[in-house]
């Protein structure tokens, strides 16, 4: 199942780690283009991709709101990845 959210979002960075352990607990998993297809699209639960950028202003808006939302939903696990290093990622799944 491929659940995606798709806009140019930079966020607060505290609140983030990368992990390659894929946690589908409400939390945020900074993610690169390699572990894509095994953290989301093979994922067996929701997953909400937050493709963004840190120069784009309403990503640094909307990110926040989406990790929020995600951390109180346990079921749903939010990836976070980097347009500008997975360019190739993003637009193959926009």
């Amino acid at each position: 199942m491929l659940n995606t959210s798709i806009h140019c979002a930079g966020v607060a960075r505290p609140a983030l780690f990368h992990t390659t352990r894929v946690a589908r607990d409400g939390r945020v998993l900074e993610i690169k283009k390699e572990e894509f297809e095994e953290i989301v699209v093979k994922a067996k639960q929701p997953v909400i991709v937050d493709f963004y950028a840190h120069w784009c202003d309403p990503c640094k808006v909307l990110g926040p709101i989406l990790a929020k939302s995600v951390a109180e939903n346990k079921k749903v696990t939010m990836a976070r990845l980097n347009v500008d290093e997975a360019a190739d990622v993003a637009s193959k799944y926009k």
